[in-house]
This record gives structure tokens, C-alpha cells and sequence, in this order.
């Protein structure tokens, strides 16, 4: 079982939800995090999203971060907030 995220124009079945702390640490140490799930099974919330990208915006190294924030992402599933 898991959550269902809508990317692009398919449903698809998400195994783990991430928080901020997870994120933060598997960009930082992106070239040397094996993770023991792939990242195509993983999902972030909005909130989640929010928050990282608050981070990426006032850190010190915006721009490096900005770099490794958009190749990480492209690979996450961003889950929308349901309304219903």
C-alpha cells in the first residue's frame, strides 16, 4: 500500500513519504547516498516542497543549490494537497 501522486497526466504509486531533514541530507550527500528505496518510489508534500525551496532561496550557496535542488527533484514525486 501506499499514497497516490498525480504527475503529469498518470497516477502512480508512491512507497514512502519524505521529510525536509531526509531531503536536505540525500542532496547534500547526492553523490555518495545510496538509498535503500529509489527515488522514483519516493513522494514529497507540498509543504515539504515549500520548504526546501525557502532553504534553497536563503542560503548561503544559492546557486549551487539551486543546481542540486532542480536534478533532485526532477526525480521526486511531488504529491498535490487533496482537497476533498
Amino acid at each position: 500500500m501506499g499514497w497516490l501522486a498525480f504527475q503529469r497526466p498518470q497516477l502512480i504509486r508512491v512507497r514512502v513519504m519524505l521529510h525536509t531533514d531526509t531531503c536536505i541530507f540525500a542532496m547534500a550527500k547526492a553523490r555518495g547516498f545510496r538509498p535503500r528505496i529509489p527515488l522514483r518510489d519516493c513522494g514529497i508534500s507540498m509543504v515539504v516542497l515549500g520548504e526546501l525551496e525557502c532553504g534553497v532561496r536563503r542560503s548561503a550557496k544559492a546557486k549551487e543549490n539551486r543546481s542540486a535542488f532542480s536534478h533532485w527533484l526532477a526525480a521526486a514525486h511531488v504529491l498535490d494537497v487533496d482537497a476533498g
